[in-house]
């Protein structure tokens, strides 16, 4: 087993991504902790599966945006546990609001819970990981609305960007600490809660139909994709894994058609549209060159080019709708 004897404490897990996450840790060998605002027939569920995998499973009544009632949740997961070596932040509070009818309090609300709550509860693992000395594991669930806006999520995607960049900040600030600090961005998953009967179908038709051209799985996002995105960043399959957001959507939102495409151009040098021909064929079917050119800029599939200065061992230019802007995206 991947994590024999660890303890993880999960937060927002009596149902969703969250219960999910829970019980794919126990399956590896954890001993967990399950928190949430309330303690209903999702969270006995999950509990009771946690027991069923022969793991210990406590609870923890706790809004994490609340100073008090998160340093409480701490203190009984390691009365219970003796030790923390997993944090996975996943409780969430979200709503669709418009910009201009963003107030205050809602704002105070969503940061509250999605961030400082996020901050914070990472803070006070980081200090008992420190403390053993034997390291640990952080990470938070983001979301693809922390690459590309859409509307009424101002505030919420905000948020899940500020904790992409947190990662990074803590992965710097614990070097050497052996603890990692990383984020897993979900894309359409289906977290419903479903009955029985309606179990077989998660994911499937019904569900964010609208997207299923853009995902070439033809199918939604389960809690259990990003559980085991987790999974690997917390076990020591993900050891060399720091300061990152890995995102799980089957999907490259990034480059997302636009709802306009533009019109077709013709020369070499024409753009591929939404209908995405295949890598290396240019516009109507003909073979790249060797040195494909993707708008105006010219980049080499191999060799030792380099762009804004930076060298590539191997690079491959887009652009992204509808900013028109040049990407590189390369790998060593």
């Amino acid at each position: 087993m991947l994590l024999e004897g660890k303890k993880a404490l999960i937060t927002g897990s009596r149902r969703g991504i969250g219960a999910a996450t829970a019980l794919r840790l126990a399956a590896e060998g954890a001993d967990v902790g399950i928190n949430d605002v309330e303690r209903d027939a999702e969270a006995e569920k999950t509990l009771t599966a946690v027991a069923r995998l022969g793991r210990r499973a406590s609870w923890h009544l706790a809004d994490i945006g609340d100073t008090a009632a998160r340093e409480r949740m701490f203190d009984e997961f390691l009365a219970e546990h003796g030790r923390i070596d997993i944090l996975v932040n996943n409780a969430v509070a979200s709503a669709d609001v418009p910009f201009l009818e963003v107030t205050e309090e809602f704002w105070d609300h969503l940061v509250g819970h999605a961030l400082k709550g996020y901050v914070f509860c990472s803070q006070r693992a980081a200090k008992e990981m420190i403390a053993r000395g034997e390291g640990g594991r952080i990470v938070s669930v983001s979301s693809v609305h922390s690459y590309r806006a859409w509307s009424h999520d101002t505030v919420y995607g905000l948020v899940k960007a500020a904790l992409n960049r947190a990662a990074k900040s803590m992965a710097v600030d614990l070097a050497g600490t052996g603890i990692t600090s990383n984020c897993v961005a979900p894309g359409y998953i289906d977290s419903r809660v479903l009955t029985a009967a309606e179990e077989p179908g998660r994911g499937g038709p019904g569900y964010a139909d609208y997207a299923m051209p853009w995902i070439p799985n033809r199918r939604g996002g389960l809690p259990e994709d990003i559980a085991s995105a987790v999974l690997f960043l917390v076990s020591p399959l993900g050891d060399y894994v720091n300061g990152e957001t890995i995102t799980v959507d089957c999907w490259p939102e990034a480059f997302r058609p636009a709802s306009r495409p533009r019109p077709a151009r013709s020369g070499p040098h024409a753009i591929r549209h939404a209908t995405r021909q295949p890598r290396g064929a240019c516009q109507g079917g003909e073979p790249a060159a060797r040195h494909g050119t993707v708008s105006r800029f010219p980049v080499s599939s191999f060799g030792p080019h380099s762009f804004r200065g930076i060298p590539l061992s191997y690079c491959r230019g887009e652009y992204r709708w509808p900013e028109r802007r040049f990407l590189s995206r390369c790998s060593s």
